[in-house]
């Protein structure tokens, strides 16, 4: 599926979404968006968190090739690692109410 923002986003959103890609491009540095809507038509709405890193030619950046590929790896890790801890958290805290009851 090729989408662009305006397929994904509300149109208000989708300005912003288009906006932030134009300013990592230009500023070259890491734009974090907290919450941004997703929408798929015939899906239910979805928040996102979005990291916008700018992606250079490898050979250009000085970095190693496989740097880019680590880092998503990395960043997939930790928030899966993030919802696992609160889900046991959330198990702990139904199981502790539950005996209580």
């Amino acid at each position: 599926m090729n989408a662009n923002a305006l397929d994904l986003h509300p149109k208000e959103d989708a300005m912003e979404t288009i906006q932030n890609d134009r300013d990592v491009l230009r500023d070259g540095k890491l734009v974090d968006i907290p919450e941004e809507r997703l929408v798929i038509t015939g899906k239910e709405e979805r928040l996102l968190r979005t990291q916008k890193i700018p992606v250079s030619d490898d050979r250009e950046s000085g970095l190693p090739p496989d740097y880019f590929r680590r880092y998503h790896q990395a960043q997939a890790s930790r928030r899966m690692l993030e919802m696992s801890r609160d889900a046991a958290m959330e198990a702990a805290r139904l199981r502790s109410e539950f005996i209580r009851t």
